[in-house]
């Protein structure tokens, strides 16, 4: 986890493990130290926020509620819920999404900042790096069983950040829903269409997109993207338009 007591010494191993450009100017670090300290300074607070809201919440169902079982299965809930086990579970799971927040952040950094990076590599694929129990586009039914989500695919999801985006600098989805990719411009706005799309969206132009994905982004060679059409051999690449003092949303 970064702290916000030497965010300094944090930027600077992250540069030595890879994970952030090493020539950042002395504004991009400055900025990113406020970026840094906004998200990681908000978590707690966050988090007692999301404990309260949801406890008020299930009060509120609990006092609405009429058939004694709904009123007995609210109550445990709750009661679950604001125990030390139930607080401390919500605690470290914010906390994990915080750090795979960084993490993604740290990696589209890296695959922008660097001209070299975005002259070498001009495209990004969004495609399967982890596997789920449960994949986007599916549901767990009767016996376990998975059940199909029509729409909720990456795919599915792909396609229409595409149309929503503005610009034809990314291809169709290739493959499969589970281990296909798409592949755009890392200056397509698709990425941030992507981020902003469903109720289930993070927010952030980086991969994940939405939590429990198991989808990320990999760098696509330019001779890739010309065979696909999305640039010439000769034209400049442009990196992805963002503000690094907004890079890190919320893990709430």
């Amino acid at each position: 986890m970064i702290s916000t007591a030497n965010l300094q010494a944090a930027i600077a191993q992250l540069q030595r493990e890879g994970k952030l450009p090493a020539e950042l100017t002395p504004d991009q670090v400055a900025k990113l130290r406020l970026a840094l300290a906004k998200s990681t300074g908000e978590v707690n607070q966050a988090i007692l926020d999301k404990i309260m809201d949801h406890a008020k919440s299930q009060i509120q169902d609990l006092a609405a509620a009429v058939e004694p079982e709904v009123r007995r299965t609210i109550f445990a809930d709750l009661n679950n819920l604001l125990n030390d086990d139930g607080v401390t579970s919500l605690v470290y799971r914010t906390l994990d999404r915080t750090q795979t927040l960084f993490n993604g952040a740290g990696t589209f950094m890296s695959q922008n900042l660097s001209q070299e990076a975005v002259d070498d590599y001009p495209g990004l694929a969004l495609e399967r790096m982890f596997d789920r129990d449960v994949p986007r586009g599916f549901k767990t039914g009767k016996g376990g069983k998975l059940v199909p989500v029509p729409d909720d695919d990456w795919p599915s999801r792909w396609a229409e950040a595409g149309e929503a985006c503005g610009d034809d600098d990314w291809c169709d989805w290739e493959g499969d829903s589970q281990t296909g990719r798409g592949v755009a411009l890392k200056s397509s706005a698709i990425w941030e269409t992507l981020g902003n799309l469903r109720d289930d969206s993070i927010g952030n132009p980086f991969a994940p997109f939405a939590w429990e994905s198991g989808f990320r982004t990999t760098s696509v060679s330019r001779d890739t993207c010309v065979e696909l059409g999305l640039i010439g051999a000769q034209e400049q690449a442009k990196p992805a338009k963002f503000k690094l003092t907004d890079l890190f949303p919320s893990p709430v």
